[in-house]
């Protein structure tokens, strides 16, 4: 009879706790990265919105790449949010 798998750890650093799906955190740090995931989806619509890009359309490459480059480095991640 095979052995059950070990429950891994949380990816957060100094966490303990075992991780749930699909993100590999435990249940707090989950729902902490699913309100982020939530906030960081409505302001990509915002910004698409502002650029002129009708909703579900696709931007233009300068535009995508500009885009890119405010959500890679200018969006604070799900675990560096003042509210967080």
């Amino acid at each position: 009879m095979p052995r059950p798998s070990p429950v891994p750890n949380c990816r957060r650093p100094g966490c303990g706790q075992p991780a749930v799906d699909p993100y590999g955190y435990c249940l707090g740090h989950d729902l902490q990265y699913a309100q982020w995931r939530a906030w960081r989806d409505e302001l990509e619509l915002e910004d698409l919105a502002d650029a002129g890009v009708p909703p579900g359309g696709k931007p233009g490459p300068i535009t995508e790449s500009a885009l890119d480059v405010l959500w890679r480095y200018l969006t604070p991640g799900p675990f560096s949010r003042p509210d967080a």
